[in-house]
């Protein structure tokens, strides 16, 4: 019997259509697996276990790193660590046995489970992650395919609290307070044009940083520890709530030290409030009335002149020594003691206490009035607090030396407030001679108790150390302060707080005449490599420490975050959740935004960045 063509033709068709369907879902799954996007999964329990990272060693810096931060004699005050996760690609994997193996061999875990996981799944995972360099260099080594390890920049800040205003914190790679903010740019792994740090000498170099740049600060880390921990004790006891120490050299505005209390964990700053974070050192809160006797007594030896007769004591004086309130206006004026000081740390010129009193002899802060007492002291010359010590290039192994500079670019020890004359009868008689028995330190000290009428009727008391020694040729100054919001007797408290603040200063300056001098002892060398004890110390903390929960920070919803020198891209991402309409003119990287870095953005609704290309000069060096 013959069969027709067009049957033939029918029967093939009909075969065709399901092998087709097969073929398209064949594609499609292929498509699912390799091109949908994919969040990341965690291997169920029990195939991998998180291994404990184990202490190390870390020989050399990294120098995609952002730089490290030391203290005067070269101790670590902030260092970056790099961390690694491994993810698996199970499509990529061709011998899931011998993987399973060596992977569970270095990270631990069950080989067959781990097998089991990567046969079954075809969607990526992270297998382990917050590992050391030391536990995923064999499998770096091995070049394991479908096995992918990502590192991560983590900050360490390894005294905790300890400088916690004076160092700032990071997030993302970004310096967003302190010394980490104002010298993100140095520190940022990469090359920088040196005119940009003009108070270093960099001996005619135009460029530095393309190994990675360190910082050296004037801070000593043994004087940091112990102010701070006894402003805590102090403040504890007290029942306190703010509190300040700044230590200075009065030769060169060198900041051995700075406490502002209560403080915070910068390598947890997100859990710290606007008032932790705070730095009380650069804020108008010393009050008027509690310097005002010290600030007096320096306008009434100016006012009688080089060759004037010696003040008498204060308790048979005339009333301010008969120095008229506008002579004493002009005097503050005239030391700067409300001015601007431009300082690694300056900013911050808002008062808790001013209440409406004549600005010219209101609040200032713990800087403002120890660098006028620093210049009071030294014979007149002007001086530049400052924080930075030198810059290290990890490329030439060189340190580049602070240099103190005025706004003209001349030398500022050469510029004088005083006359040498007056500078040296100011120095004899300023703090007439009034030493701390047993330490060697000339003394000012005041309490006051006042109400202040700013708006709702608060009941201030302050106290105030300022303190210069040795007493024979003051070198190093110190102001302490502490302010609370209380009447006496206070609760829970045995004896009146100013016991406690009288032992307070005796143990402080005690611990000073040993302390400072060590602060100027030679080291002999830059570190060579990180603190193997801090690194130990970091990796120990990650492995016994839990995750928080993801958050957003605090410190981003109120502040306008630095996004000059970043991508376009980059500089969107910190930006997203702030609220604000932004407008982008130019192409390139962010050279220009408004409003600036710091600005609070509660009353802000838009943001202007201005881009350009990359500069090609950069670029070559």
């Amino acid at each position: 019997m013959l069969q027709s063509p067009i049957g033939k033709k029918t029967g093939k068709r009909k075969l065709l259509f399901p092998a087709g369907i097969v073929l398209l879902i064949s594609v499609i799954a292929a498509l699912f697996t390799f091109f949908h996007p994919l969040l990341p999964q965690q291997p169920p329990p029990g195939i991998v276990d998180t291994p404990a990272t184990t202490p190390g060693t870390i020989d050399a810096f990294d120098n995609s790193l952002r730089g490290a931060i030391y203290d005067r004699r070269y101790r670590e005050l902030a260092v970056s660590y790099p961390l690694y996760s491994v993810r698996i690609q199970p499509v990529d994997i061709r011998n899931p046995d011998k993987t399973a193996a060596l992977l569970c061999k270095h990270l631990g875990g069950e080989p067959d489970l781990l097998r089991s996981r990567i046969r079954e799944s075809r969607r990526p995972f992270t297998l382990a992650e917050g590992l050391a360099f030391d536990q995923v260099a064999p499998l770096m080594e091995r070049k394991i395919n479908g096995v992918v390890c990502t590192k991560t920049a983590h900050r360490f800040y390894p005294n905790h609290e300890i400088g916690a205003h004076v160092l700032g914190f990071t997030e993302e790679n970004l310096g967003l307070a302190g010394v980490e903010s104002r010298f993100d740019q140095i520190l940022q792994p990469g090359v920088y044009q040196t005119d940009i740090l003009p108070e270093i000498s960099f001996g005619g170099r135009k460029s530095a940083g393309i190994q990675g740049t360190d910082l050296v600060l004037t801070i000593d880390l043994d004087i940091e520890k112990m102010l701070t921990e006894q402003l805590g004790k102090l403040v504890n006891a007290g029942k306190s709530g703010k509190a300040q120490a700044l230590l200075m050299d009065i030769a060169n505005g060198d900041i051995l030290a700075l406490v502002s209390m209560p403080s915070f964990n910068p390598n947890y700053f997100w859990r710290a409030d606007d008032t932790r974070r705070s730095n009380r050192v650069t804020r108008q809160e010393i009050d008027w009335n509690v310097y005002r006797d010290i600030l007096v007594r320096a306008a009434a030896i100016a006012g009688s002149g080089e060759l004037g007769d010696r003040l008498p004591p204060a308790t048979v004086a005339a009333p301010d020594y008969n120095v008229s309130g506008e002579d004493i206006a002009g005097f503050a004026a005239e030391i700067g003691l409300y001015n601007p000081i431009d300082c690694d740390l300056a900013g911050g010129t808002e008062s808790d206490y001013f209440d409406g009193a004549d600005a010219a002899t209101g609040p200032t802060s713990a800087l403002n009035l120890l660098t006028a007492i620093a210049a009071l002291q030294n014979g007149g010359r002007e001086i530049r607090p400052h924080l930075l010590a030198a810059v290290h290039d990890r490329a030439t192994d060189s340190l580049f030396p602070y240099r103190q500079q005025r706004g003209d670019g001349v030398n500022q020890g050469l510029y004088r407030t005083l006359s040498p004359a007056l500078g040296v009868r100011m120095r004899l008689e300023l703090f007439q001679r009034r030493t701390s028995k047993g330490t060697g330190a000339l003394l000012y000290t005041n309490s006051i108790s006042r109400v202040s009428n700013r708006g709702l009727s608060r009941y201030i008391m302050q106290d105030l150390l300022i303190s210069l020694f040795p007493a024979a040729a003051p070198r190093y100054a110190l102001l302490i302060s502490r302010s609370h919001e209380m009447l006496e007797p206070r609760a829970k408290t045995r004896k009146p707080s100013s016991i406690a603040w009288n032992r307070f200063c005796k143990t402080v300056l005690t611990a000073l005449s040993t302390y400072t001098g060590e602060s100027t002892a030679e080291v002999a060398e830059f570190p060579a490599h990180p603190d193997t004890t801090n690194y130990n110390r970091f990796l120990i903390g990650r492995s016994m420490s839990v995750p928080p929960e993801p958050q957003p920070s605090p410190y981003a919803e109120y502040v306008m975050p630095k996004v000059t020198g970043l991508s376009l891209r980059k500089g969107l991402q910190l930006l997203t959740g702030r609220n604000l309409f932004i407008r982008v003119r130019g192409s390139g990287r962010i050279v220009g935004q408004q409003p600036e870095a710091g600005t609070r953005l509660q009353d802000v609704r838009e943001c202007i960045l201005s881009l350009e290309p990359p500069n090609r000069e950069r670029r070559q060096t």
